[in-house]
């Protein structure tokens, strides 16, 4: 059974983190704010999460689901 996902204190980078399925998120130095962004992102829904992260990582956002399922340029989906 996996843990629950709580924010922990990493000593080595003195910041902030939690760690939700499988993913590490950095939340600061401050422990007050370092909470607050981590129930900021347990609130998120999770598709939304995945495009944050696809955002942060390429510059660009997801296409919307609908889209992505009928587009010939993804031809995983088609």
């Amino acid at each position: 059974m996996p843990r629950p996902p709580k924010p922990w204190y990493w000593k080595a980078r003195k910041e902030w983190y939690c760690t939700i399925d499988g993913v590490r998120h950095r939340l600061g130095p401050d422990e007050q704010e370092a909470k607050r962004r981590f129930h900021e992102i347990m609130a998120t829904p999770p598709q939304a999460d995945a495009s944050r992260r696809h955002r942060r990582r390429t510059g660009k956002a997801l296409p919307p689901l609908d889209k992505a399922a009928s587009s010939p340029a993804n031809p995983r989906m088609v």
